[in-house]
């Protein structure tokens, strides 16, 4: 055992009183330091023979016997110093044994003259090669860096070779560095101070034990030693926040986290692009790279990683509450992003923040983010995903938030789905979907931009929906801005800006707005802006209902636009050019009389009607008022101001009926009661 001489009380050192009296039978206790733990000390430098605790000071108030009290080396002590009676007189904290810790070498060195073209120097002195244990002189010259005329190869522990051979009686020395030994410190014996008020103190062990590191259990992060098990280690401590350098991390089978540890990476704070620390997910393994399933404590949370590779797995599949995942980038990935599942605690209150998933370059079946919780509160902001065929898919779950999403190219180019399942954001299957929001995201290039069904209080507001529809024509199927679909009930669709790419065919046109089997949709001061050809805004099926527009705005590129597909009559505009009337939109109206609304007795009622610009490319308001009531027994002529043809109003059988003097197509047409 190494020891070092005490400073206190270590070689023929003599106590007194406070009083200047010598300590006879006075009292030497040695503790560890800070702490009141006895700590062994030694009577001789062979650290064989321990003093008792306390050391009792002879009649001339010195140690005993040697006279010499000897420290472990590495260990910090606390002298406490008493009289006779137990009376203490001075404590010493924080002690080490002189030259504790220090490092001693030993230098050794042999000259050697050369022969002509000599390249080979076998040593009698011996160094470590490849430690910079070697100094390495030829004619008074280091051979290592400015002014080296000769290189060489550390062979062997005695052996040097020159790359090229020196000159006849070269003078070369060889000099060694060797480290002899060394003094380790036990970090647990470090005490440590924190530089707070009112702080606590304790040991360096303890404090660095405060942030495990995958390193501490052997991961290397140099993208080709296997760290599986590393991570395993770090994570079967259960034992708060777990540590991934900077690096890469060759990982080939799944981790499972089923407490609420937290693996976090490098910080690279307010961006998911540029991490630092990798995972680098073996394509070879099979399953998840992270399950994160229910257990004792609920609240995984993994944070700041790059992780690439995937063998077609999602890449975090997790079923456990009140879990965070933030700023992942999972690109390139091959497999899914992120599977939030109902099993177990159910992923209830989960946080998606920032996170980005990138499919591969080609065809895929793959989702970036899927949902399916048999709770609710599941929060996603700044997350992206791009390619694959879906970008967001939501199966089950109430109160979903999606903020400030970004999804990008989930069209044919990268989908193996059919076009009507291929796309940005998904509500889909019969599963219950309740309070689902879909806010500031920007949804581009997608073959349908939001499509939803079985769905209850869905709010689609303030997005930006670009290039959605282009080329998503597959020959019996088209895109869709929004799709709502069956057993919708109660959307809101508000202030989104909206930029469709149409490509329609006559057979089979674009519309932006497909409403199939939806009850009470409002569509809300938006702003869409369409071209291609064969396009339309709205198609609605029959078996919808309640579909109102208010204060929306239409810019159509220079094409001739496709009809509204509204059969049913469902689509009620609320804010018509002049007045406050619910409109009926119509796409023909003939010669024959077509029923528009059921009338009550002794009310009066104001017909609006405006047409398109059967000249040109763009729609022209014209709309006209005309007063018409139950009593009313003859029909009325409205003339539109488009085009001169004439509009007859009429009532028949408790209906207001209209038809045209030729056929031709009605933007609008409205009834709305006066009195």
């Amino acid at each position: 055992m190494a020891v070092n001489l005490s400073p206190v009380g270590g070689v023929a050192a003599q106590f007194f009183t406070s009083t200047g009296a010598v300590l006879t039978g006075g009292k030497l206790y040695t503790y560890a330091a800070g702490t009141t733990t006895p700590a062994v000390t030694y009577t001789s430098s062979d650290g064989l023979t321990p003093w008792t605790n306390p050391v009792v000071l002879d009649a001339a108030g010195r140690v005993p016997g040697s006279g010499e009290i000897w420290l472990t080396d590495g260990i910090i002590y606390k002298f406490v110093l008493k009289d006779s009676n137990d009376v203490l007189i001075a404590t010493y904290d924080n002690i080490t044994g002189i030259n504790s810790n220090s490092v001693s070498y030993t230098n050794q060195q042999e000259i050697v003259t050369a022969t002509a073209g000599q390249t080979v120097f076998d040593l009698s002195i011996n160094y470590a090669p490849g430690t910079n244990s070697l100094s390495v002189f030829v004619d008074g010259v280091n051979q290592y860096g400015p002014g080296a005329l000769y290189s060489y190869v550390e062979t062997d522990s005695n052996t040097v070779t020159f790359n090229s051979g020196l000159h006849v009686g070269a003078e070369v020395k060889f000099t060694t560095t060797q480290q002899q030994g060394a003094g380790a410190v036990d970090a647990s014996q470090v005490s440590y101070d924190p530089p707070y008020v009112d702080s606590v103190a304790t040991n360096v062990e303890a404090k660095l034990a405060q942030i495990i590191s995958v390193m501490d259990f052997g991961a290397v992060g140099d993208g080709v030693t296997d760290d599986t098990d590393a991570f395993k280690a770090a994570i079967a401590t259960n034992d708060g926040a777990i540590y991934v350098p900077s690096g890469v991390y060759r990982i080939t089978e799944t981790l499972v986290i089923d407490t609420n540890v937290t693996i976090t990476g490098f910080p690279n704070v307010g961006s998911q692009h540029n991490q630092y620390s990798v995972i680098y997910h073996d394509p070879t393994s099979t399953g998840p790279l992270f399950t994160v399933t229910s257990g004792s404590i609920n609240g995984a949370s993994i944070k700041n990683l790059k992780i690439y590779g995937g063998n077609g797995s999602f890449c975090i599949v997790s079923s456990n509450e009140y879990c965070e995942y933030e700023l992942i980038n999972m690109e390139p990935y091959t497999g899914g992003g992120i599977q939030l599942l109902s099993t177990g605690s159910g992923s209830s209150s989960t946080k998606l923040l920032k996170c980005q998933w990138v499919g591969p370059n080609s065809q895929t079946a793959y989702t970036g983010f899927e949902i399916n919780v048999s709770g609710g509160d599941v929060w996603m902001d700044g997350c992206t995903a791009i390619r694959g065929a879906k970008g967001i898919n939501v199966l089950r779950g109430q109160t979903i938030m999606m903020d400030k999403v970004s999804l990008n190219a989930q069209s044919s180019t990268y989908s193996s789905l059919s076009i009507l399942e291929t796309g940005g954001i998904f509500l889909s299957g019969s599963l219950s979907k309740q309070a689902i929001n879909i806010r500031g995201s920007y949804i581009e290039d997608c073959a349908n931009g939001i499509s939803a069904e079985y769905c209850q209080a869905l709010l689609i507001e303030g997005n930006h929906i670009a290039d959605t529809g282009a080329g998503s024509w597959d020959g019996s199927n088209n895109g869709a801005m929004i799709r709502i679909k069956s057993n919708v009930f109660n959307t809101t669709v508000v202030g989104n800006q909206v930029y469709a790419k149409p490509n329609g065919i006559v057979a089979q046109p674009y519309y932006s707005y497909v409403i199939n089997g939806a009850n009470n949709t409002y569509f809300l001061n938006n702003y869409l802006y369409y071209s291609g050809s064969n396009a339309g805004i709205f198609n609605i099926n029959a078996s919808s209902s309640k579909v109102w527009v208010l204060g929306d705005y239409y810019y159509k590129d220079t094409f001739t636009p496709v009809a509204n597909n509204d059969a049913g009559r469902i689509l009620v505009d609320l804010d018509p050019a002049n007045g406050s009337a619910p409109l009926k939109f119509t796409s023909l109206v003939d010669t024959s009389w077509l029923t528009l609304y059921p009338i009550t007795a002794n009310a009066i009622y104001k017909v609006y009607v405006s047409d398109i610009n059967t000249a040109g490319s763009q729609y022209t308001e014209a709309t006209v008022l005309t007063d018409i009531s139950s009593a009313s027994s003859v029909s009325y002529q409205i003339q539109t101001a488009t085009d001169g043809n004439k509009i007859e109003v009429q009532v028949s059988g408790g209906n207001i009926q209209i038809r045209a003097q030729t056929a031709q197509r009605l933007d609008r047409i409205a009834v709305m009661r006066i009195g």
